[in-house]
């Protein structure tokens, strides 16, 4: 009888810690952000352009930027309308992007590069070009940036970078190594935006970043996103995605931080000031349990998408809920396998207490499910055999043993022995609690 038991606790124990294995492995916990020794930012616009605001809002941004964060700042303009043989406005922005890389290198820089003007998207999927005005959007490609081809010199770049776009059709961009390349833009593709002005996104922006700034600490970009949607006037869906070769959904998000009074440009920006994970005293740390339904047994393969989806909720929301860490705690035995081991527990408790009895005071066993789970066959009639009963329950039921004895048991016959309450602990409440009465509805 032990064994059969045994068998139960340790392939219930072998199945969570390989599950537990499975979940540590693909949940990326990030304590702190990354520490970047040097944050440069550069702003892009068209020369000339027929946008009315835009150089208003461009020393907006880089006042916040440069004021507010201590970051350097660059600003260059695209010169459309040139002739033929001088560099076209493709071959400038290439050259732009690679000095400025090039000036601001360092060990672990940010780069933020941001750009107000018209965009709408190609005609394949995922394209973003930015013309210099409107009328140019359906004529020649002089005059017309096509960002896709351009940001190919930022990938892979020992830098992080964010993109943060002002223009319509942003989101048409949508698509990690040890490097985040992340896009802000204004809207969602085949979506306008307003134009400069109380109501546009730059100004929503600096308000954010302002604001953000005065709490101290830094922020992921997440954060950012969530506090320009709260800016009264401006009406807009901004959107936030990963970019790059080896973009990664569950992968960390870009820090922004102001540098410290004084410092110079190459000094690192300070940590968030997270606790350390072990502390030896864990009394402000506050936690929930959930207990999550399933429609099947989980493999391997699907405790890892659940691992890599906490992921994104953490990276997306963790800062602002103070959460910091998901682990897996229990987990229930395969339905097939829980039968099957009670079947061969009871019928070898079924022997010993034969051999420990006559058969006339042997206590009967009762299995008491709950109502809302179990059919009309419960609970079963004395006469019912025991295992036929087993097989007549639903594989996920929960099933609790107690002893029901019909006679007083002989002297030294225990109604609930160390082996029975065992199997009763390990099945209440762990490898088959009650299913919620409100699953379904």
């Amino acid at each position: 009888m032990k064994s059969s038991l045994g068998n139960i606790r340790v392939a219930k124990d072998a199945d969570l810690r390989s599950k537990q294995a499975v979940f540590d492995q693909h949940f990326v916990f990030q304590p702190e952000p990354v520490k970047h020794d040097r944050t440069a930012v550069l702003l892009l616009s068209w020369q000339g352009s027929n946008m009315d605001g835009v150089s208003k809002e461009l020393q907006d941004v880089r006042s916040v930027f440069e004021k507010v964060y201590g970051f350097e700042v660059k600003e260059k303009e695209l010169v459309g309308d040139m002739p033929a043989s001088a560099p076209q406005p493709q071959l400038q922005l290439q050259h732009i992007l690679t000095n400025f890389m090039f000036h601001h290198h360092s060990t672990r820089p940010l780069y933020i590069i941001y750009y107000a003007g018209h965009g709408f998207g190609g005609d394949k999927a995922g394209n973003l070009h930015l013309p210099r005005e409107v009328k140019l959007k359906k004529s020649t490609k002089q005059d017309i940036i096509v960002w896709n081809e351009a940001e190919k010199q930022l990938h892979n770049q020992r830098a992080d970078i964010l993109l943060i776009f002002d223009c319509c059709d942003a989101g048409a961009l949508r698509q990690r190594g040890d490097y985040t390349f992340e896009f802000l833009g204004a809207c969602e593709a085949n979506k306008k935006t307003p134009f400069p002005g109380h109501e546009s996104f730059t100004t929503a922006l600096v308000w954010a970043l302002r604001n953000l700034a005065e709490e101290g600490t830094g922020f992921a970009t997440p954060k950012l996103k969530s506090e320009i949607k709260k800016h009264g006037k401006f009406q807009g869906d901004p959107v936030l995605f990963y970019r790059g070769e080896n973009a990664n959904p569950s992968g960390p998000h870009v820090w922004i931080e102001r540098m410290p009074q004084g410092s110079g440009s190459n000094n690192q920006t300070p940590t968030r000031p997270f606790p350390d994970l072990i502390v030896d005293s864990q009394e402000s740390w506050d936690w929930m349990e959930f207990r999550l339904w399933f429609d099947r047994a989980q493999k391997h393969e699907d405790v890892k998408n659940l691992a890599q989806g906490y992921n994104q909720l953490v990276t997306e929301h963790g800062q602002d809920l103070g959460l910091r860490l998901v682990s897996l705690v229990k987990s229930s035995l395969p339905p097939g396998q829980v039968s099957n081991d009670l079947k061969i527990f009871v019928d070898n408790w079924r022997q010993y207490k034969r051999r420990a009895s006559s058969a006339s005071q042997i206590p009967q066993l009762e299995i008491i499910p709950p109502e809302s789970t179990l059919g009309s066959s419960f609970p079963p009639s004395p006469s019912e055999p025991i295992v036929e009963v087993l097989t007549q329950a639903e594989p996920r039921s929960p099933v609790t043993l107690i002893h029901s004895p019909s006679k007083t048991p002989p002297p030294g016959v225990d109604l609930m022995g160390p082996e029975d309450m065992e199997v009763k602990e390990l099945y209440e409440g762990e490898a088959h609690p009650e299913v919620p009465r409100h699953i379904g509805k």
